[in-house]
């Protein structure tokens, strides 16, 4: 019954205690229905482009979706950053990413859903944050140009060979992907707490020297 009881304490607090979610969308920069209706800006292999982002709770990023445009072939790769502020701040990730593309809507111009994935976890508290993205290559040798579009609020930084430009409220296509990080709740600390408890009292009991 004692070693039953200590199975119990040890599972409820491995079941508070775990924390397991597929990921989902933490930022959206703007509706994704919108992606395929804007026009790029760009091309990256001459400039780079820099959004701003916000996250309202500590974050693990897993990868992000970008809205992309060429004039043929699908996108294939592209250099990415994370920084603490547009072209000025620390780097706090980087990387050149192998991109998954689908093409969603091509009439003269072929918009693509681009996605990849970080090769680890970007773990960030809460904050705001920019999103980096320059030089990239296509399946045809095409320029990749960013989806832009008008949202209120939003910051976009441009930097090209004739310095950094505010683009004021835009914001480029791209949504980021993670999981909320592993944080009990204050209901999770109370199981936690009770399985701790019920150890010590079966130990406390199993070794206690018996009555006389």
């Amino acid at each position: 019954m004692n070693a039953y009881a200590i199975r119990l304490a040890i599972a409820s607090i491995l079941a508070a205690a775990s924390f397991t979610a597929s990921a989902a969308v933490m930022y959206e920069s703007m509706p994704y229905a919108r992606w395929k209706t804007e026009m790029g800006q760009g091309p990256l292999a001459t400039m780079s482009l820099s959004s701003r982002f916000t996250l309202d709770n500590s974050t693990g990023l897993s990868g992000t979706l970008l809205g992309l445009l060429t004039s043929g072939g699908a996108p294939t790769s592209v250099d990415w950053k994370i920084t603490s502020a547009s072209f000025s701040g620390t780097t706090l990730a980087s990387g050149t990413a192998a991109l998954t593309s689908t093409l969603a809507k091509n009439y003269g111009w072929s918009w693509f859903d681009s996605s990849f994935s970080f090769s680890s976890p970007v773990n960030l508290s809460a904050g705001t944050y920019w999103l980096e993205l320059d030089g990239g290559t296509a399946e045809s040798g095409s320029p990749i140009y960013w989806v832009i579009g008008g949202v209120a609020g939003s910051d976009t930084m441009q930097k090209d060979s004739g310095g950094i430009h505010d683009l004021g409220a835009s914001t480029t296509a791209f949504q980021l992907l993670g999981t909320l990080s592993p944080v009990p709740e204050p209901s999770e600390w109370v199981a936690i707490s009770f399985g701790l408890l019920g150890i010590v009292w079966v130990v406390k009991r199993r070794f206690a020297p018996a009555c006389s």
